[in-house]
Order: C-alpha cells, then structure tokens, then sequence
C-alpha cells in the first residue's frame, strides 16, 4: 500500500541522490506518457495534413492526444530535438 513518507534531506549528497532520481522517474514517465516513436508519427502526421501549423497549435494537439498538459508536450518535444520551423 502507497503512503505519505516525508523525505528529509541532510546533506548535499543526499540532495544530489534525489535529483538523480527524480531525473530518472521523469526520464520514464516521460517516455511512457508520450513515446518517443509515438510523437515522432504524430508530429509528422500533423505537419504532413497541415505544414503551416504553428508550434503551439501543434503542441496543443499532440498534449490532447497523450493526455498531458501543453507544458509536459513543450518540454517532450524540446528533449527529442523537434522544432517546427516555418
């Protein structure tokens, strides 16, 4: 069963060792809630049917599609290199 813990940091090591982690559990979450083949295709298919689309248009599209906030979609698209150029 999952439960509130409270995690105290006592050092910068220790610091260090949750921002690893925490890294990590964005690294999977990401690639989870929007896999990278998966954005790949969309992000072609959308430019493909529409190349004027504006970045956040298209961002908006791609956020409605995976379920995940407009913000979280930025960031994706950012850590996969795909910028929209017109």
């Amino acid at each position: 069963m999952d439960r509130l813990v409270k995690v105290n940091l006592r050092n910068r090591e220790s610091s260090m060792a949750t921002n690893t982690q925490e890294i990590e559990a964005n690294r999977f979450a990401a690639e989870f809630l929007m896999p990278r083949m998966m954005v790949n295709e969309q992000v072609e298919k959308l430019l493909t049917s529409d190349p004027d689309l504006a970045e956040n248009v298209l961002v908006v599209h791609l956020a409605r599609t995976f379920g995940v906030s407009s913000e979280a979609m930025s960031y994706r698209l950012i850590n996969l290199g795909i910028r929209v150029i017109h």
